[in-house]
């Protein structure tokens, strides 16, 4: 038994599995979002795929459905009946290029085996366009509403800049947006 406390992880609840997956796939992607704005292009890309893989897995588990691996394209296709936008992102030669090229990213980036070129503007927009539809999926599935996106203040001025999915109007610094439901009228988490 330790007697440090300052990151203690241990196994969750199952039941509400589709939620945390959501809210840690948000995260990633404000990370990954703000990443390629600021030329941090390998932790962008690991970041990039690890949002979208915890969309669609949250998804997915809305639907009791619990077989899947990391590879976007083959989630998107083995599970395109729970996934309403399925049909729209693998009719996209943009949206497939840019999905199987995270794949490679994450599995030869974490590494250092990768020689790439990441035009940050570009994935930072393909990104914005993938995850803000698999997110109104997510929202339409449940039948509830997508809910503002937390995104830290320091980070909102590079994270808006040439987002035309998440607007100024869906973003907050409220940190209880962080799971994911809208924050209207509840208070702020006291901060240190």
């Amino acid at each position: 038994m330790s007697t440090f406390s300052f990151l203690d992880v241990q196994p969750g609840e199952k039941a509400l599995r589709f939620q945390m997956l959501r809210s840690v796939a948000r995260q990633n992607y404000v990370g990954a979002r703000v990443g390629f704005m600021v030329f941090l292009m390998e932790p962008s890309c690991l970041l990039a795929h690890q949002s979208l893989e915890m969309i669609l897995k949250a998804i997915i588990a809305l639907n009791y459905q619990e077989k899947w691996g990391h590879d976007l394209k083959a989630i998107v296709e083995s599970h395109r009946q729970y996934i309403a936008c399925a049909d729209e992102i693998l009719g996209s030669p943009k949206m497939v290029y840019f999905i199987e090229n995270l794949v490679r990213a994450y599995s030869l980036m974490r590494y250092g085996e990768a020689k790439f070129h990441v035009g940050g503007d570009e994935a930072a927009k393909t990104l914005d366009e993938l995850f803000f539809m698999l997110d109104m999926t997510w929202a339409d599935t449940i039948k509830g509403e997508q809910g503002p996106l937390y995104v830290p203040k320091a980070f909102q001025e590079v994270f808006l800049k040439d987002n035309n999915s998440f607007t100024s109007e869906k973003i907050t610094d409220n940190m209880l947006a962080i799971i994911g439901f809208p924050v209207q009228g509840l208070p702020e988490l006291p901060r240190k």
